[in-house]
C-alpha cells in the first residue's frame, strides 16, 4: 500500500527524484527548499513526491515540482500525490492538522 505524507526530514533525501522534475541543477538548488513536500512511500521507501509552494492567494499552492520513481510509474501514485495536495489545501482552509492521505 502506497501511503502519501507530509515529508518532514532533510529534502537532501529527496534530490535524485527532485532530478526526474528539473534538469537544472542551479534552478534546483534555487527552489528545493521551498515550500512543503508531500512524499508516496511504498514498504518504508519514497517512490514520489510532490512539492507545493504557497501564491499570492492563500487558499492557493503552485505545484513546483512533481515526480514517481521510473520503478513505479503507471501506478496511479501521481494521482495520490495531486490527491494529496488538494486535501492539504482543503485541510489548510479549515485550518485544521494534515492527515496522511492512504490508498490500497
Amino acid at each position: 500500500m502506497v501511503v502519501v505524507e507530509e515529508h518532514a526530514g532533510p529534502r537532501a533525501a529527496l534530490r535524485s527524484l527532485f532530478e526526474l522534475a528539473e534538469d537544472s541543477r542551479q534552478e534546483l538548488d534555487a527552489y528545493i527548499e521551498a515550500g512543503s513536500v508531500l512524499v508516496a512511500v511504498d514498504c518504508d521507501q519514497v517512490v514520489g513526491h510532490v512539492q507545493m509552494i504557497e501564491t499570492a492567494r492563500p487558499a492557493d499552492a503552485e505545484i513546483k515540482s512533481m515526480a514517481v520513481a521510473p520503478s513505479h510509474q503507471h501506478r496511479g501514485i501521481g494521482h495520490q500525490l495531486a490527491r494529496g495536495v488538494d486535501h492539504q489545501r482543503l485541510v489548510v482552509e479549515r485550518d485544521a492538522p494534515i492527515e496522511a492521505v492512504r490508498s490500497a
